[in-house]
């Protein structure tokens, strides 16, 4: 079967002409964070969003059993990782996120 007209081949497969490949790595930093596991959470401290929780946000619906670690914990992982910012694109490590946006 040949080519559409107006697409070509690339690395990533059949993609329309004007589109420019490029891995993600040359475009942005690619960071990542430690996992938190449930024997991480704390009964109160700083909220702690898990996939669940930001497809809640996401449909403005409520977080009915808000998850938090400690101010410790928070603070390890900032100052090791960073900690995300508006435009920043955050991936989960568990769960999915497929199909959702925010816009």
């Amino acid at each position: 079967m040949g080519l559409k007209p107006g697409y070509r081949h690339a690395e990533a497969g059949m993609i329309p002409e004007e589109w420019k490949f490029a891995r993600l790595a040359d475009l942005a930093e690619l960071t990542s964070s430690r996992r938190i596991f449930e024997h991480d959470y704390v009964s109160f401290g700083i909220p702690f969003y898990r996939g669940k929780e930001i497809s809640l946000l996401i449909e403005n619906q409520t977080i009915e059993e808000p998850c938090y670690i400690s101010e410790a914990k928070f603070g390890e992982i900032s100052s090791r990782f960073g900690v995300p910012v508006r435009g920043d694109i955050l991936i989960t490590a568990v769960g999915t996120l497929v199909g959702m946006s925010s816009w």
